[in-house]
């Protein structure tokens, strides 16, 4: 399910990648943002973008993670080999550790395999971006698009009320008008992932206007769809259970438990449309 930070981190590589590729230390000349739908093999979209390096044009690909995930090595590997694929050239894969629960022993910046006979026959790196570790001096002095990530550093709560006013004002003074509110928002969504909502609105000047947000509105978009899908979900569930117990009974604790577990709006359909060819809950889920 998306995340309101993923939708603030992937307007803030989209609108001020080169930020986050300074932030990588890669080159920054040249930014372009690509395609990066490779939903025929992943579901996944994470932000690539390309640069002019000393070598000529360079690729990089993010994955940014809030919380930890073991399969985000081999899921860098498979984003990184299609996207290579694609591009024709190697690319730089980077992993952007929002908080140190996302951060465990899997995420050492390599992915190394061995086949059957103990020899190594894969060694992949990839670029590890463990966010609580730079100074929030570092990331204040940086680009606006790297401002937002300034209250997720090292700094210790009683000075985060200097450090929001910072951010705020660097913002404020530098960014374009199109931008001001978007960077805000950003801000508060990512301060929420360390900080309680009562915090984050304190030191902020008033919390910034989500209407006027589009990463907001996205996250907003995301929801809503979720909880269409979802309240389909239910409705199915229900009819399904209420013409079930008129043809069988009551379902045992058993039955209504795997109902529950169904998520497929399609398979509950194809119940419902099972009911009349069989005589029991059992044999419905047979």
């Amino acid at each position: 399910m998306p995340l309101p930070y993923d939708a603030s981190s992937r307007y803030l590589l989209d609108h001020f990648g080169g930020d986050w590729l300074r932030l990588a230390g890669l080159p920054a000349d040249g930014v372009q943002l690509l395609e990066s739908d490779l939903s025929t093999v992943s579901a996944r979209a994470d932000p690539c973008l390309s640069f002019e390096g000393p070598r000529g044009r360079g690729v990089a690909h993010f994955e940014v993670q809030a919380s930890y995930d073991a399969s985000v090595p081999v899921r860098t590997l498979r984003g990184n080999v299609l996207l290579v694929e694609r591009e024709g050239q190697a690319v730089n894969s980077v992993v952007v550790l929002l908080r140190p629960e996302a951060d465990g022993p899997v995420l050492s910046g390599e992915v190394r395999l061995q086949g059957d006979d103990g020899r190594e026959y894969l060694w992949f790196r990839y670029r590890v971006i463990r966010v609580w570790e730079y100074l929030s001096e570092e990331l204040l002095a940086g680009g606006l698009g790297t401002i937002p990530l300034a209250g997720l550093g090292a700094v210790p709560e009683a000075e985060m009320p200097a450090v929001v006013l910072a951010m705020e004002a660097r913002i404020a003074a530098e960014a374009a008008p199109e931008d001001r509110e978007e960077l805000r928002s950003a801000a508060y969504v990512l301060l929420g992932l360390r900080y309680t909502a009562v915090q984050v609105a304190g030191w902020m000047k008033g919390k910034p206007d989500m209407r006027e947000s589009s990463t907001y509105q996205a996250i907003l978009a995301e929801g809503r769809q979720e909880g269409r899908q979802e309240g389909r979900q239910e409705g199915e569930r229900d009819l399904l259970l209420e013409l079930g117990t008129r043809r069988f009974g009551e379902p045992s604790a058993a039955v209504a438990a795997r109902l529950a577990g169904i998520r497929e709006e399609r398979e509950l359909r194809r119940l419902a449309l099972r009911l009349l060819d069989v005589g029991t809950w059992g044999d419905l889920l047979a």
